[in-house]
């Protein structure tokens, strides 16, 4: 469903996430150009992390500008709780014996039992989240599970310290065939903080419960739902794709290998990817926010089962380390695939709701002038 009535636009709503994609667009070829033409150079990575850094200052300038003074403190106070919380305090439940120690199901350092504690502790972030961000909007809650997640995407060990112990192809190909499932478990996470937020919200007072009701809600009996989530899954993917490349290596017979991103490439990618993706469904769609976090994990499940084939495992273990990849985003643990995907979301949709709100703002102080 495409809105037909848009509100005219302000040229400074144009002008600012213009200047954002081009700023985006010239930091994704930079890494790309850098990481083919000159893999091994020693300050591969300071420029990228020069050019992450220049990225993470746009997001902000560009997203807090949308923004009443009172709602940043009120998102940085969500942000910081969150990251206390969460990213340090819990920090023990999934740390592992050695740094290496991957955060995962199958040979890493999730088990059933602190898996429901991880789900509890989403839901009384976003209710933490909501109750901290109020009454600017109960849409914080989210922000606070997903900044403490995140976290741990920076903490955790790699998928190519994981693979060290798969030593064959058989054994590897079981590790992803375990991620194709938990992918759900990490959206659980993320959904346990969105309805503990909402929760919150009718608690204080369904009246004031001022989210703009978006026009495709997710819904089996009807498939308006499909379209938004389709467009997500494949625009946030192609966008993460190029965003996440890092080392490139080409391989005879076989085409280009990857190797193991940093985990800062990994959140750069997926939460940019994700971020444009989002922003414009939620612009052009109206979708529900729990839609946009689905194609995250749509995404996710698609990359484990189509690009971790079999074949492509065996092909690559004949010739390389665990370290390399036949496509830089089979390098990525699930739990960095959902949280930074999702975080990506939830700023591309609330960058988008922002956005519209300033604009009727607008339209409504030019009809009274």
């Amino acid at each position: 469903m495409i809105d037909t009535d848009t509100t005219k636009i302000n040229l400074k709503n144009v002008i600012y996430p213009a200047a954002a994609l081009l700023i985006l667009a010239v930091a994704g070829i930079f890494v790309y150009n850098r990481a083919v033409s000159d893999p091994f150079a020693v300050s591969y990575n300071f420029a990228e992390s020069k050019v992450v850094g220049a990225f993470i200052a746009m997001f902000f300038i560009v997203f807090f500008s949308e923004l009443k003074v009172v709602n940043k403190l009120r998102m940085i106070l969500v942000c910081i709780t969150g990251m206390v919380a969460i990213g340090m305090l819990l920090w023990p439940v999934a740390a592992g014996s050695s740094k290496f120690d991957a955060i995962c199901f199958i040979g890493g350092t999730l088990t059933f039992q602190n898996s429901i504690l991880l789900i509890a502790a989403s839901f009384l972030a976003g209710m933490a989240g909501c109750a901290l961000g109020w009454a600017s909007s109960p849409m914080y809650g989210s922000l606070a599970a997903l900044t403490g997640f995140g976290l741990w995407g920076l903490r955790t060990g790699q998928l190519s310290s994981l693979l060290m112990y798969s030593s064959t192809a058989q054994q590897q190909a079981q590790v992803y065939t375990s991620f194709r499932w938990e992918i759900f478990f990490w959206l659980a996470v993320v959904i346990a903080a969105h309805y503990g937020s909402f929760l919150t919200a009718k608690l204080f007072g369904s009246q004031r419960l001022h989210t703009p009701q978006p026009e495709v809600m997710f819904n089996w009996t009807e498939k308006a739902f499909i379209v938004p989530l389709a467009v997500c899954s494949i625009a946030g993917y192609i966008i993460s794709r190029y965003l996440v490349l890092g080392i490139m290596l080409p391989v005879e017979n076989f085409g280009i290998v990857h190797h193991q991103p940093l985990p800062q490439q990994i959140a750069f990618g997926l939460i940019a990817g994700f971020g444009i993706a989002a922003f414009l469904v939620r612009k052009h769609f109206k979708s529900s926010v729990e839609i946009l976090y689905l194609s995250v994990a749509v995404a996710a499940f698609f990359t484990y089962v189509l690009l971790a084939k079999d074949s492509t495992l065996e092909t690559v273990n004949k010739f390389l380390p665990p370290s390399y990849f036949s496509s830089p985003m089979t390098a990525v643990l699930p739990m960095q695939f959902i949280i930074y995907g999702c975080l990506g979301v939830w700023g591309g949709w609330f960058t988008s709701i922002c956005m519209d709100k300033k604009n009727e703002e607008n339209q409504t102080e030019q009809n009274q002038v």
